[in-house]
């Protein structure tokens, strides 16, 4: 019988697709047709689930042609992303492409060839449009794409240092008592060098870059930091002279 109070006969509704809904998954079907079997490792069957991949695109599209865009809070935001990365390790343990779960992926990659090459093409496409507009980092956020390059960078040198390789290019050994390469420690050298060189030509600060006073190597803010570690820098160097000279090296060079 039909009910009066509207919100009532939606709670009954919603009861009843959820009991149907625990059943059908009991009974190892797809829970929105219980039919067929659902796709390994996924809920849903393979015609339910192409059903519903177009209608989210189709309902996507009409939002985004409306000028409506998806606003959700922030914990549904994180939570999405968190079954996102679980499905994509889940994926790449089976050797499978993170993206499409089809393919197997490429050596060393997490994406099949078909899956790289569009996503190649699209980032390709998206830098080009935010070069047309003078935008950095291909209109991405500046300040969260430096701090994900950032921490890529630590996890990057930490994992070089564990395995005993030059932090910088991860191929030679570091020095003794160091941790980047004779050869990359000469590149830095050079570069620093010309950094130095140049600031001095430009009456800059020779550490930060910024308008010195009258022409001085170094400014007021970075002399106040250079004399806050003078005194940590020097134990070091006293440090580093008195170990070199016990073992008989060079107390410049170490070698």
């Amino acid at each position: 019988m039909p009910y009066a109070d509207p919100d009532l006969r939606r709670q009954r509704d919603r009861d009843r697709a959820r009991k149907r809904t625990a059943e059908r998954i009991a009974q190892d079907l797809c829970p929105r047709c219980g039919k067929r079997q659902p796709v390994p490792g996924r809920s849903l069957c393979r015609k339910c689930g192409k059903k519903r991949r177009l209608a989210d695109r189709a309902r996507t599209a009409k939002r985004r042609k409306a000028g409506i865009k998806r606003i959700r809070n922030p914990e549904a935001r994180k939570a999405e992303y968190q079954r996102v990365r679980q499905r994509a390790e889940d994926r790449l343990a089976r050797g499978l492409c993170a993206t499409c779960g089809r393919a197997p992926n490429e050596p060393d990659r997490r994406l099949c060839a078909a899956c790289g090459e569009r996503q190649r093409r699209r980032d390709r496409e998206r830098y080009a449009r935010a070069r047309a507009a003078n935008l950095p980092y291909g209109g991405r956020d500046p300040e969260k794409k430096r701090a994900q390059s950032r921490l890529r960078s630590r996890n990057r040198q930490r994992a070089r240092r564990a395995s005993g390789l030059c932090i910088r290019c991860g191929a030679g050994s570091p020095v003794e008592g160091g941790s980047s390469c004779q050869k990359c420690l000469a590149r830095r050298r050079t570069a620093d060098r010309q950094t130095y060189a140049a600031r001095r030509a430009a009456g800059s600060c020779t550490r930060c870059g910024c308008r010195s006073f009258d022409g001085a190597p170094v400014c007021g803010p970075c002399t106040v930091l250079e004399d806050r570690y003078r005194d940590a820098k020097n134990a070091a160097a006293r440090d580093r002279y008195a170990r070199r000279r016990a073992r008989e090296r060079c107390t410049h060079c170490g070698v």
